[in-house]
């Protein structure tokens, strides 16, 4: 099957067409998700997550374009998305609390 095959077959909801995208780019996105967390864990995660919403989005995907920066900018972008989170859920009560007792 042809990366351009798979991509339309997927946008039809044919998901054994997802799954053969998954196994192309599944190394590729782990590698890029394992650079920029240095967390194995983290990285499957992040993969997990770009997948997910690629399947949820592949329909919008326009064909003729190439796959691999679009799955990338996904992935990418679960990684910073999970970054801001992470930084956003400190507690400030455990900051202040802390001062506190200076």
């Amino acid at each position: 099957m042809s990366e351009d095959e798979a991509v339309l077959r997927c946008q039809e909801g044919d998901r054994e067409a997802f799954h053969y995208l998954v196994e192309q780019y599944k190394d590729l996105l782990y590698g890029t998700a394992l650079l920029m967390s240095r967390n194995r864990a983290l990285a499957e995660e992040h993969v997990q997550e770009a997948f997910l919403s690629a399947w949820r989005g592949i329909r919008g995907f326009r064909r003729g374009y190439p796959l691999k920066p679009w799955l990338v900018r996904i992935l990418v972008n679960a990684v910073l998305a999970n970054r801001r989170r992470s930084s956003i859920s400190t507690d400030p009560l455990d900051e202040s609390t802390q001062a506190g007792n200076d």
